[in-house]
């Protein structure tokens, strides 16, 4: 049965997207896969996102941001996450070997990437406003080597939803 997100902000019946959502984040927890890392926005869509934060934060232990101070602390748990993982990291220096221009932290211009999908992947809960900032703060962010692409999935919260559809 599907309720209301105001509902289930008060205490009521769980949203049938919201329990789909959880159940899988849970799942990737158990099983070893990609760590997740969520940023919420709770000003977007009518204030959705202390729902959500308050779903993902027990499941993701410390991975869930609101975005009422910005991107930055969400981020530099990014950044932990990443430079913990042997796979990431050895992963980031043959890349640098093969594509010296591309892995610098400069505003070179890049052509080539890599993805972090197999270490880490973020949920950005929100509006078309919130992806965009969050994407353009992973851009601008020093500590995270410009050739890095991590993959962000969004749920959308806004009023427009633009972006998702």
């Amino acid at each position: 049965r599907q309720g209301s997100l105001r509902g289930a902000a008060r205490g009521g019946v769980k949203l049938g997207w919201n329990e789909k959502v959880c159940r899988k984040v849970s799942w990737i927890r158990m099983s070893g896969e990609p760590a997740v890392v969520i940023f919420v926005n709770r000003k977007s869509g009518g204030q959705r996102g202390e729902a959500v934060y308050k779903e993902f934060e027990p499941l993701l232990k410390g991975r869930c941001f609101y975005l009422d101070q910005g991107p930055t602390e969400g981020l530099n748990e990014c950044v932990r996450v990443l430079e913990a993982s042997e796979q990431y990291r050895s992963k980031l220096e043959k890349f640098q070997e093969a594509h010296p221009v591309s892995s610098s932290k400069d505003d070179a211009v890049n052509t080539e990437f890599f993805s972090t999908e197999d270490v880490l992947r973020v949920i950005c809960a929100g509006g078309d406003g919130t992806v965009a900032w969050i994407l353009s703060a992973m851009d601008k962010h020093q500590s995270l080597p410009k050739c890095v692409r991590i993959p962000v999935a969004h749920l959308p919260l806004g009023t427009g939803n633009d972006f998702s559809r």
